[in-house]
């Protein structure tokens, strides 16, 4: 059964039926939902790949930025990049480390940033890259 109004208003379709998450997933969830990293060890723990609180803060700045502006289909392609899926997990796991490109471990839904960018620009051009990358998969090409 379909709605007499929507006969008339095709236009309004997406918002009373949207497919997938699109309706829900905008820049807010997004950043709600990520563990941002701290400077603080857990005892036991040691990650010889973390960085200093200067380099986590300004990474971790220049992923909040691209967020915010990023569109729809950006923050779908960042989420599958992140953890393998287009749809918004309960928590998404932030880390700054010494390496030289980002990378994700999407079974733990772990985004590797390197701290090496200082400057948004050159952050947002290797972002891109993995970002255009998600359709291939688990770098099949």
């Amino acid at each position: 059964m379909v709605w007499p109004f929507l006969k008339e208003r095709a236009d309004i379709i997406p918002t009373f039926l949207p497919r997938t998450s699109e309706a829900a997933l905008n820049f807010h969830t997004v950043i709600q939902r990520i563990v941002w990293p701290i400077l603080e060890e857990k005892e036991g723990e040691e990650d010889e790949d973390e960085c200093c609180l200067e380099d986590k803060c300004r990474v971790a700045g220049y992923l909040r930025i691209f967020i915010e502006k990023a569109s729809c289909a950006q923050l779908k392609a960042l989420l599958q990049f992140w953890t393998g899926w287009e749809l918004l997990p309960s928590e998404l796991t932030l880390k700054v480390v010494s390496s030289d490109f980002p990378k994700s471990a999407t079974c733990f839904e772990t985004l590797r940033l390197p701290a090496h960018y200082h400057d948004y620009e050159a952050f947002v051009t290797d972002i891109q890259a993995c970002l255009n990358s998600v359709d291939t998969g688990f770098g099949l090409v």
